[in-house]
C-alpha cells in the first residue's frame, strides 16, 4: 500500500498557500485590513483638505525652495540660500558624523568601563558602579543640557584652558590638533584605503568566527604593514603637516575647532552610551562559566626552574587513586569487559588499558597488594576505623566544613591592597576621585550660597546658587499652575506615590489594583482640571512632576493592552492579522520618540475633521503611549515564548477555549517570567517623558530649564539641571533596586 504525499498542507499552487497564509476567519481578516486602509484614506483626505485651506500644498516640492536659516556646523558648505534638500543633507551628514565618532569612542570607553567594572579593585568597581548607575538613571536630553551649560560656562578664549599646549577648552569650543595630508593624488590613496578595509574587514571576520588567531603575530603584521605603506605612500610624495592651537589675540587660532554644540552632543552620546555598552559588557563577561576561567588559570606557565617530573598518570606508587591526575579523553567503560575503550570514531591511543585507573609494580594477578607495600600508607589510606575509637567518631565527623567567610575590614583590605598592582589602581583611582570631587565639593557645598538673592550669587568666587533652588521650587515642581490651588498637583503626586508603593509590594499583588488605577488616573485628571473643585485649569498651565509622573504611569497603563494584543497578533496563525501587528512594531520601534511627539503635535491636528481638537497634552499622551506599546508587545511576546507550546495544547484538549487558556494557563506564567523587564521599560518611560520638553509641555526638566529664563534669576542653568538630575535619579534609581530584588525573589520562588 503506498501513500501519496502532497507538497503542502492544502495542495499545490499559490491559492493553496495564500489560504494556508490567511489562516483561519479569511473574511474577517480582509474586513480588518479594508477597515485600516479606509482609516487612513480618511485621515490622508483631511490632512490634505486642512493643508488646502491653510493655503499649503501637498507634495516634495518644498525640497526645492530656499531653507533660509543657517546650520552651524556642516560636513560640507551650506548657506541660508539653499535649499532643503542641501539642509536636509547635511542635517543627514552631521548625524552620520556624530554617530561613527561617538560609536567608536563610546565602544572603547564603554569596553574599558565594563572591564574595570569587574575589577578585583573595590575602589574602582565601586568609582565605575556609581558612574554607570548615576548615567543610566537620568534623561539623555537632560545630560545634553548639562554638558552645554557646563561648555558655555567655561572661560573665554583668553583664558581658556590648556592641556600640553595642543588642547584648548574654552567658551567658544574646543580646539585640538589637526593634520592635513597634502602631495598626493586619490588615484594612490584609493587603493591603500581599501587595502586597509579589507585587512580589517577579514581581522574582525576572524574575530566574530572564532578562527585561529594569534595576537602577537597579528599586532606585528599589522604594525609591519602600517611601517610598509607609510614608506611607499612617503616615496610617493605624500606628506603630513601637524597644526596645533595657538592663543592668538581674542580668540584661538589653528588645530581643529568643535562648535560648543557639537562638543556637548558628542561627549553626551559617548558618556551616556558607554554606561550602556559597559554593562553589556560586564554581563557577557559574566556570562563565561566559572570552569572555563579556571582552566585558564591553570594553563602551564613557563618557569625559571622547571619543577621535578611528576610519575605518569597510570603509575599509582603507594598513593590512592584518588590523588591521581587521570587522563580520560572521551573513553567510556564497556559492560562486562575489563578494559576501557575509546567512544565512537575515537581514534584508540596508545595500547589497550586496564580499567582500574594505575597498577601496582608487584600485584599478584591484579587480585591483591603489593607485598613491598610501604607501612607508612596506613595513615594514609585508612581502610578500617580502629578498634579503640569511640562510637561517635564515625564518617560525619570527617566532614570538611566551608572556611570561615573572611571580615568585612579584611576583605577590603586584600581589594585595596591586594598586591603591587593593585595598591597602585587604588592610588591611581583614589587621586583621580579627589582632583575630580575637589573642584565639585567647592563649587557645590563650600563655596555654595544658600540662602540670600541674586546678587549674592554672582559675586566672584560664588559657587552653587542653591538660594535659586529655594526661590524657585515650586515653579520647577508645579510649572504655571496656580500657585492658590497647588494643592492639587502636590496631591496628585502624592496619591499616586502611594499607589506606587503598594502595588510594589507583593501581598497586594491581585487584580483590584486595576480599577485602583483607574480610578485613581481619573480623580487626578478631574482634579487637576478644576472639574471637581473650582477654578478649572487649562492643561497648558499643568506642569512640573505631576506631569512626569502622571504620563509615566498612564502611559504604562494604558500601552499595557494594546501591547497584549500586539504580541498574541504577532503570534496568531491568521496572515493579515500577523502582518498588521508586524508593520505597527516595527514601524514605531524604528523611529525615535521625538519623531513619533512631533506626528502627534503637528500631523493629527491635520488629520482631524474639520472643527475638532484634541487637547496637546492628551495627544502627546496617546503618542508615548502608542509608542512604548510597541516595546512592550515586544517583552510581552518574549514571555509568551517562554510557555512551553505543550500546556497549550494539554489546556485546549481539556476543553478550554482559546480566550481561556490565554487567561488561565498562558498569560501567568508569561507575565511572571518578564515582570523584571516591565519594570525596566517602566523606568525608560520616565527618562524618555523628558522629550516632552522638545513640543512644549513642562514637564519637570522644561520647568526646571524654564525657571532659569526668569529675569531675577537668570542664567543658573547648572543648578537647574543638578535638581533635575537629582528628582529623575531619585526615581529611577529606586526603580531599578527594585526590579533587582523582584528579579531575585521572583528566581527564588522558581528554584522552590
Amino acid at each position: 500500500m503506498t501513500s501519496t504525499l502532497q507538497p503542502g498542507p492544502l495542495g499545490p499552487g499559490f491559492p493553496s498557500r495564500l489560504r494556508t497564509w490567511l489562516g483561519p476567519l479569511p473574511f474577517q481578516q480582509l474586513l480588518l485590513f479594508a477597515g485600516v486602509l479606509a482609516i487612513f484614506a480618511l485621515f490622508g483626505s483631511n490632512t490634505a483638505d486642512s493643508m488646502q485651506r491653510m493655503g499649503l500644498t501637498p507634495g516634495f516640492g518644498f525640497l526645492f525652495h530656499q531653507a533660509n536659516f543657517e546650520i552651524g556646523e556642516t560636513v560640507f558648505p551650506y548657506a541660508a540660500g539653499d535649499t532643503y534638500a542641501r539642509a536636509l543633507a547635511a542635517g543627514l551628514a552631521n548625524t552620520v558624523k556624530v554617530a561613527m565618532v561617538g560609536c567608536v569612542l563610546a565602544t572603547v570607553l564603554g569596553v574599558a568601563l565594563g572591564i574595570a567594572r569587574l575589577s578585583g579593585n573595590l575602589l574602582l568597581a565601586t568609582f565605575v558602579h556609581a558612574y554607570v548607575e548615576l548615567l543610566r538613571n537620568t534623561p539623555l536630553l537632560l545630560q545634553l543640557f548639562l554638558w552645554s551649560a557646563i561648555i558655555h560656562a567655561l572661560p573665554p578664549p583668553r583664558g581658556a584652558y590648556a592641556f600640553l599646549d595642543s588642547v584648548y577648552l574654552s567658551n567658544r569650543g574646543v580646539y585640538v590638533p589637526s593634520v592635513s595630508l597634502h602631495g598626493l593624488s586619490w588615484a594612490i590613496c584609493l587603493p591603500a584605503i581599501l587595502l586597509t578595509a579589507y585587512a580589517s574587514l577579514s581581522l574582525a571576520r576572524r574575530l566574530l568566527t572564532g578562527a585561529a588567531f594569534y595576537m602577537p603575530k597579528a599586532a606585528v603584521t599589522v604594525l609591519g604593514s602600517l611601517i610598509v605603506c607609510s614608506f611607499a605612500l612617503t616615496s610617493f610624495g605624500l606628506a603630513a603637516t601637524v597644526d596645533l592651537p595657538a592663543k592668538g589675540g581674542f580668540n584661538i587660532k589653528g588645530g581643529l575647532s568643535l562648535t560648543p554644540e557639537f562638543f556637548a552632543l558628542l561627549i553626551g552620546l559617548v558618556v551616556n552610551a558607554s554606561a550602556s555598552i559597559s554593562e553589556i559588557v560586564r554581563s557577557g563577561i559574566q556570562s563565561v562559566k566559572s570552569g572555563q576561567w579556571e582552566a585558564a588559570r591553570a594553563w602551564p606557565q613557563p618557569r625559571a626552574d622547571p619543577a621535578p617530573r611528576r610519575p605518569a598518570a597510570s603509575v599509582a606508587r603507594h598513593h590512592a587513586t584518588d590523588d591521581l591526575e587521570l587522563s580520560r579523553p572521551d573513553q567510556e567503560f564497556q559492560p562486562r569487559r575489563c578494559d576501557r575503550l575509546p567512544r565512537h570514531r575515537q581514534r584508540c591511543q596508545h595500547h589497550r588499558q586496564h580499567h582500574r585507573p594505575g597498577s601496582r609494580s608487584h600485584l599478584h594477578h591484579r587480585r591483591g597488594l603489593s607485598h613491598t607495600q610501604p607501612l607508612g600508607l596506613g595513615a594514609d589510606e585508612p581502610l578500617q576505623p580502629s578498634r579503640r575509637s569511640s562510637r561517635g567518631d564515625t564518617a560525619m565527623s570527617h566532614i570538611e566544613l566551608p572556611p570561615p567567610t573572611a571580615p568585612d575590614w579584611h576583605r577590603w583590605r586584600s581589594g585595596l591592597f591586594g598586591g603591587w598592582g593593585n595598591s597602585l589602581i587604588t592610588l591611581a583611582a583614589l587621586g583621580a576621585f579627589v582632583w575630580l570631587l575637589q573642584p565639585f565639593l567647592r563649587w557645590a557645598i563650600f563655596d555654595a550660597v544658600w540662602t540670600g538673592t541674586a546678587g549674592e550669587c554672582a559675586v566672584d568666587g560664588a559657587g552653587a546658587c542653591w538660594a535659586f533652588i529655594g526661590a524657585k521650587l515650586r515653579f520647577i515642581l508645579f510649572a504655571f499652575y496656580p500657585p492658590d490651588v497647588q494643592w492639587r498637583p502636590a496631591l496628585v503626586v502624592v496619591v499616586v506615590i502611594a499607589l506606587l508603593v503598594l502595588s510594589a509590594t507583593p501581598r497586594f499583588w491581585s487584580f483590584r489594583l486595576v480599577p485602583l488605577w483607574i480610578a485613581a488616573l481619573v480623580l487626578s485628571w478631574l482634579l487637576m482640571a478644576g472639574t471637581l473643585t473650582p477654578p478649572e485649569v487649562s492643561t497648558n498651565n499643568w506642569g512640573g512632576l505631576p506631569i512626569t509622573l502622571v504620563v509615566s504611569i498612564a502611559g504604562l497603563a494604558f500601552a499595557f493592552p494594546i501591547a497584549l494584543l500586539l504580541a498574541l497578533a504577532r503570534q496568531s496563525s491568521m496572515g493579515i492579522v500577523r502582518t498588521l501587528a508586524i508593520a505597527f512594531i516595527e514601524t514605531l520601534r524604528g523611529v525615535p520618540m521625538i519623531a513619533v511627539l512631533y506626528v502627534a503635535m503637528l500631523i493629527v491636528p491635520l488629520a482631524l475633521p474639520s472643527g475638532a481638537a484634541i487637547d496637546k497634552l492628551l495627544r502627546a499622551q496617546i503618542g508615548v503611549t502608542l509608542f512604548f506599546s510597541a516595546y512592550l508587545a515586544e517583552v510581552i511576546r518574549a514571555g509568551l515564548q517562554v510557555v512551553p507550546w505543550g500546556q497549550r495544547e494539554a489546556a485546549l484538549s481539556l476543553g478550554l477555549g482559546y480566550i481561556q487558556t490565554i487567561r488561565l494557563v498562558v498569560l501567568p506564567q508569561a507575565l511572571r517570567a518578564v515582570i523584571p523587564a516591565i519594570v525596566n521599560l517602566s523606568i525608560g518611560i520616565v527618562l524618555n517623558t523628558s522629550l516632552l520638553a522638545v513640543i512644549g509641555i513642562y514637564d519637570l526638566l522644561n520647568a526646571a530649564r524654564t525657571s532659569a529664563t526668569d529675569p531675577t534669576w537668570l542664567g543658573f542653568y547648572t543648578e537647574a539641571y543638578v535638581f533635575a538630575a537629582a528628582v529623575y535619579f531619585a526615581i529611577c534609581f529606586t526603580g531599578s533596586r527594585y526590579s533587582i530584588w523582584l528579579e531575585k525573589r521572583l528566581n527564588a520562588i522558581a528554584r522552590h
